[in-house]
């Protein structure tokens, strides 16, 4: 007779869940910024967002090499006729910096407008000299602004930042390979019924 497969149940097998994630705090600054270009070419001017983002960076006391923590937005605000009649625009910059909660706890912002001026002074003159280009200034009583609210802003952010989510482990089904169940073995009366067959035909046979 041939060999039966036998049923075996699968296997399940528990998935290891994935590490809790660190909460991010979200810190968002804004300052003004006086400029002959519109805030359209100033946004898609790559180096001069470059440079606020490492600005954005040094008023959270960050490295420049943290400004991938930092993105930029300018948004149009006023514009009026500066010196010579040429058009000037004040603009928004607005700042936000996703840091890791640790670090936020820790962070050791720029203190007063007179730092902060000194940082956007350097940075857009290093700019200016690079590209050849004037982008303008910062407006002094934005960063006035800035400085009394910053340290409050921070520890907000740190306040208010919670982990993502956990994602539950996963249950997965795994086939198991078939197993051949084994042959019944013949009953002893099947065997004697057999063999008294064999010898009646054999009889027989020899009879004839």
């Amino acid at each position: 007779m041939p060999s039966c497969l036998a049923y075996t149940p699968p296997v399940l097998t528990l998935s290891t869940p994935m590490p809790t994630q660190e909460a991010v705090a979200v810190i968002v600054m804004q300052v003004k910024f006086s400029s002959s270009m519109s805030a359209t070419e100033l946004q898609s001017d790559n180096e001069f967002i470059g440079t606020m983002k490492i600005i954005g960076a040094k008023l959270l006391g960050l490295d420049s090499a943290d400004q991938d923590l930092v993105s930029v937005l300018v948004s149009a605000s006023t514009r009026r006729l500066g010196t010579g009649r040429q058009l000037q625009n004040t603009v928004d910059i607005q700042y936000t910096a996703n840091v890791p909660k640790s670090r936020a706890a820790l962070l050791v912002p720029l203190a007063t407008a007179a730092e902060m001026q000194t940082v956007f002074a350097t940075e857009v003159s290093t700019l200016e000299s690079t590209t050849g280009s004037t982008y303008g200034t910062v407006v002094e009583a934005s960063l006035e602004t800035l400085a009394t609210s910053l340290q409050s802003t921070i520890a907000a952010a740190v306040a208010a930042a919670t982990p993502p989510p956990t994602p539950p482990p996963t249950v997965s089904a795994t086939p198991a390979p078939p197993t051949a169940a084994s042959e019944p073995a013949a009953s002893g009366a099947f065997r004697q019924s057999i063999s008294c067959i064999l010898v009646a035909g054999c009889l027989a046979f020899f009879q004839n």
